[in-house]
């Protein structure tokens, strides 16, 4: 038996009530109709017209808070998968391997205080679409101008995990790049993660072309 409250909303024709019983992709009805804002936001997804209001730190950088966790390479290919995201080889080469510089080795997040992740636009003046810019390059930029930390390829995972296709939409961005230290592929060159919408993939360093609309993802020390 449930002890959560009923909650009413609005139809055209009557009005409904949902005790929270309910689920939706094991998410309770009721936590989905909170996190939309009740009726008016549920009538806003169905229109097409829902809006997203999100957190910007002091360099008006849309962030996202993520819990640190400390899973083997192993585990989370096998999370990323049992969610239902697509996870290409490179993804699975970059979590598994074996290598001096392989996830388990050096990208794990271990234990401790939450992170905060800022996404830097691709769209900035200092990242020009039509050359390549190598990933040290931007890297040691935006460490120096905006006060970030270079990120491990952990955060890939667990940002996957809270930054929904609706919410990389409502953002304008196409993909997410996790500029961590690159981890070696054992038949062509160094990768980093990229999160796009449904997947995580792995994009080659070497290209460095960041193209828009897209977002670069640092850790952001300050709370």
């Amino acid at each position: 038996m449930s002890n959560l409250q009923p909650l009413e909303f609005e139809h055209p024709d009557r009005t409904f009530f949902h005790t929270g019983e309910t689920l939706i992709s094991g998410v309770p009805a009721n936590k989905l109709f909170r996190k939309l804002g009740g009726p008016a936001g549920a009538r806003a997804l169905l229109e097409g017209n829902l809006t997203i209001d999100f957190r910007r730190n002091r360099h008006n950088h849309i962030v996202f808070t993520i819990r640190r966790r400390n899973y083997t390479g192993l585990t989370e290919f096998e999370r990323l998968g049992n969610a239902g995201f697509r996870v290409s080889n490179n993804v699975k080469w970059c979590l598994l391997s074996q290598r001096a510089d392989s996830y388990d080795n050096t990208q794990r997040l271990g234990k401790g205080k939450p992170y905060k992740v800022a996404l830097v636009p691709t769209a900035e003046e200092f990242l020009p679409a039509d050359k390549p810019v190598p990933a040290e390059v931007i890297c040691t930029f935006i460490m120096n101008k905006y006060g970030y930390q270079r990120p491990r390829a952990g955060i890939g995972p667990r940002l996957r995990e809270v930054v929904s296709n609706l919410m990389l939409k409502m953002a304008g961005i196409n993909y997410i790049d996790i500029l961590h230290d690159p981890i070696q592929d054992p038949y062509t060159d160094p990768g980093i993660l990229r999160i796009g919408t449904g997947y995580l993939d792995v994009e080659l360093v070497k290209l460095g072309q960041w193209r828009s609309p897209g977002a670069l993802a640092f850790i952001d020390p300050e709370n």
